[in-house]
């Protein structure tokens, strides 16, 4: 409260044209003295000045103020009565201290708020928010991470409830669609897949012409011998064979030295 009137009093003085400083914030000083001057003197000091003393005092309050209805409110303290308190940071703290309640009214952002959310829809015909924070009421629990609610706030989750129902709606609706069109594309991998299982049976039948101890499809790879090709997990894509995990393989290839002779080289061989 002396933070915002301070404030207030700053800020009169950066704006309100003729407003006087007097050096200091004791405002009620000047009210007392602006009285009694122009009670003995019928003068004003400051003839700009307003004094506050002389309005009266309202129930109206500023800043941070309870919304909630006084039976929301009487229905969350009767529930937290024997309930064990929450671990509220400073900013919830401050907002229950203000508002009057227990526990502060939080938007819908946990994830079991989002489950209550669903489950209190399925189990009511129509959406009514007022109601519906009452009942949330019942399910406020510390473990759970549930925070009361207010009517604005499931106003402003049933928007995003509402949308993810149509999103779900419109894929139900194309599901039957995305199923033969799986199908189409499955028929169609059956149909190629023996032209290729015949590329890798010829390229298996011409390495064993001129190896009869190898299998293998390809210059640089081979299959340990007995190993069936369909055993041994190889996948042809086009020109490229394709050895799955867990087969042994085994690579040879010639290296050739810049500085070694001809003769060196075929004995490195």
């Amino acid at each position: 409260m002396w933070f915002r009137h301070r404030f207030n009093h700053r800020a009169s003085e950066r704006n309100r044209t003729k407003f006087p400083r007097i050096g200091h914030y004791n405002t009620w000083l000047i009210d007392e003295l602006q009285r009694l001057v122009l009670q003995n003197h019928g003068v004003l000091m400051f003839p700009d000045w307003s004094n506050t003393s002389e309005f009266k005092d309202t129930a109206e309050r500023f800043g941070t103020i309870p919304i909630h209805t006084k039976d929301l409110g009487d229905e969350l303290k009767a529930h937290m009565k024997d309930k064990p308190p929450f671990a509220l940071s400073r900013d919830m703290m401050y907002i229950a201290k203000m508002t009057k309640v227990p526990v502060p009214f939080l938007s819908v952002n946990h994830p079991e708020e989002k489950k209550l959310f669903t489950r209190l829809m399925a189990s009511s015909k129509n959406f009514d928010s007022e109601q519906m924070a009452l009942d949330w009421i019942k399910y406020v629990d510390k473990d759970k991470q549930i925070y009361p609610k207010l009517p604005v706030y499931l106003r402003s989750y049933w928007k995003v409830y509402e949308k993810g129902l149509s999103v779900k709606a419109t894929a139900k609706s194309y599901e039957k669609s995305i199923n033969s069109l799986e199908k189409v594309l499955e028929e169609t991998q059956k149909k190629a897949l023996p032209d290729r299982i015949t590329i890798m049976e010829t390229q298996t039948l011409r390495c064993r012409l001129h190896s009869p101890s190898c299998t293998n499809t390809r210059n640089d790879e081979c299959v340990p011998t007995g190993v069936d090709n369909a055993s041994a997990g190889l996948i042809v894509v086009g020109n490229t064979t394709i050895r799955s995990p867990g087969v042994a393989t085994k690579t040879s290839k010639r290296v050739r030295s810049k500085d070694a002779s001809p003769s060196t080289r075929r004995k490195r061989v």
